[in-house]
């Protein structure tokens, strides 16, 4: 009885690698799309300067989302109306 599923080990293990390959590809793909740009801005909402990171599409430039706000406790979850993002894009034209 021993040895007879050696072959499932090399299954999970091929299956894991497809698996990792393929959310590489899918990384870089998205990281070809948007860019990250980290700058200081003035709130809209409070009249504050504060450090904000944008998203924007990479072939245009265009300001999509803001991904992180120091103006929160959280930066990481910014949960605004996002009117800076007209700012960003003015200031990038």
């Amino acid at each position: 009885m021993t040895g007879e599923a050696n072959w499932l080990f090399a299954v999970v293990v091929l299956v894991a690698m497809a698996a990792l390959g393929l959310l590489w590809a899918f990384g870089v793909q998205f990281g070809r799309y948007f860019q990250w740009r980290k700058t200081k801005t003035v709130c809209p909402a409070s009249g504050a300067t504060v450090d904000v990171t944008f998203v924007s599409e990479a072939k245009t430039g265009r300001v999509v989302d803001v991904s992180r706000c120091a103006v929160f406790a959280d930066p990481n979850n910014v949960q605004c109306q996002k009117r800076c993002i007209e700012a960003g894009t003015r200031a990038r034209s």
